[in-house]
């Protein structure tokens, strides 16, 4: 049962950080791993969503792969992704956030609007 609580607990701060994620400016869109999408295809897991945690002692390891959208400061960006991850896990998961590592994975051109 605590391992099913546990997985449960997981969705819940990979949806939060997602949602956080692609909510900053400047972020074009989440990047699935290709591990993720070769163990969906063959043992039928959830894809990540761009993001994998990690669990210690201390709390929650979270990274992060994102792309961005061209002419955004990524320094910036990638510092905006990791306080607004964090925040959005620790309210409403209660979950303690260790570290995120950011990755951008890519660079995407911003449409026209």
């Amino acid at each position: 049962m605590s391992e099913k609580r546990d997985k449960t607990i997981e969705e819940m701060i990979e949806t939060a950080a997602e949602a956080a994620c692609l909510e900053t400016e400047g972020v074009a869109c989440m990047v699935q791993l290709t591990s993720d999408m070769i163990a969906e295809s063959i043992l039928g897991k959830n894809p990540s969503k761009g993001i994998k945690l990690s669990k210690d002692a201390d709390g929650y390891n979270v990274d992060v792969y994102a792309d961005v959208f061209f002419g955004c400061r990524i320094p910036e960006t990638a510092w905006n992704i990791q306080e607004n991850v964090k925040q959005r896990i620790e309210a409403n998961t209660a979950a303690k956030v260790n570290k995120i590592n950011i990755h951008i994975e890519g660079v995407k051109p911003k449409e026209e609007v």
